[in-house]
């Protein structure tokens, strides 16, 4: 069974929180933050890597002050000589997070804006943007192909460097690779081998409850 880990942020209480825990970001980190201006995206970015770092160190046994990240060209995070595959994706105030033994990635997005159709028929492939217009719900199938995009290519680790046409969500051969979870606001969709076929549960937690456990873990290992 595969789990999704999901962060429900507290924005209005968190404000700072990046100033007051410093020793739980990595250095890289830190300066990503200091470079972002919108506060809520601060945010998102500091909770966005202890959620990581929590995770993994449950799914691998390294303590969490010990967890580094190197990035590949593309600035997709990832452990060295170590058999561990992890994403993260943020929307709205929640995050997303999923780790796995097999390649992975995942994509969460807030569906009350109206999508633009016009981005469809330019960046997704012919078939897809027909599936969607022909739709009994092109706002919530636009979504759907999205994310399944967007997962697919944080598998890769290509990001947006593989043009979102090159490749068919909807075909045969990529069929098998989604799970996707839908919520009145929110829609996720994962994707790994065989993500069709597997039972996935979705935890979810608050801002308040990972800061509590990140501190009884630095505090331990410190």
């Amino acid at each position: 069974m595969q789990k999704i880990d999901i962060v429900s942020i507290d924005m209005k209480s968190c404000e700072g929180i990046y100033n007051i825990y410093p020793e739980f970001l990595s250095e890289e980190r830190r300066e990503r933050i200091k470079r972002i201006k919108p506060e809520r995206d601060k945010i998102l970015s500091f909770f966005s890597e202890i959620k990581m770092k929590n995770e993994i160190s449950d799914y691998t046994g390294i303590s969490f002050c010990d967890i580094k990240f190197s990035y590949n060209s593309h600035g997709k995070p990832y452990l060295k000589d170590i058999p561990c595959n992890f994403s993260v994706s943020h929307s709205g105030n929640l995050i997303a997070f999923a780790v796995s033994d097999k390649p992975v990635g995942i994509d969460i997005e807030h569906t009350l804006r109206k999508p633009k159709l016009r981005v469809a028929e330019r960046f997704f492939t012919a078939d897809e943007y027909d599936y969607i217009v022909r739709s009994g719900n092109p706002e919530r199938e636009f979504y759907r192909i999205w994310t399944a995009k967007e997962s697919y290519l944080k598998m890769l680790g290509t990001g947006l460097s593989k043009a979102l046409d090159s490749f068919d969500v909807l075909s045969d051969e990529l069929k098998n690779y989604f799970f996707t979870e839908y919520s009145d606001e929110y829609i996720l969709t994962v994707c790994r081998e065989n993500a069709l076929n597997e039972d996935y549960r979705t935890e979810f937690s608050d801002s308040e409850t990972l800061l509590r456990i990140v501190k009884e873990k630095v505090q331990i290992q410190g």
